[in-house]
């Protein structure tokens, strides 16, 4: 279940991110290309966008991957309401032997 959740929330955090990124772009930036940022890392951005459109850019970039982090919260908060209902069972003195092949 643990790498199930990270890979979900992974994908679900990269929508997240990609239709914000979308959204953001045409508020902050609106005659730059979205799809040229959605595929570009963050590293790369100082070189592919003109100079008038890259404070946009970059705020249009930061506010996409404050909403992924929201959803990361979300989810880690959900998390523990089913960690509550796990009951608790210690698992001192028991042993373990080991079976041959």
């Amino acid at each position: 279940m643990q790498t199930f959740g990270g890979a979900l929330c992974i994908a679900i955090a990269q929508n997240v991110f990609i239709n914000k990124i979308f959204a953001n772009m045409a508020v902050q930036a609106p005659d730059f290309s979205a799809a040229i940022v959605s595929v570009t890392g963050a590293t790369d951005l100082r070189k592919i966008v003109p100079a008038e459109y890259l404070t946009g850019v970059i705020q249009a970039y930061s506010d996409s991957l404050d909403q992924c982090f929201y959803v990361a919260v979300a989810l880690a908060a959900l998390s523990f309401f089913g960690a509550v209902f796990v009951e608790w069972r210690s698992v001192k003195g028991i042993k373990l032997e080991m079976g041959g092949a």
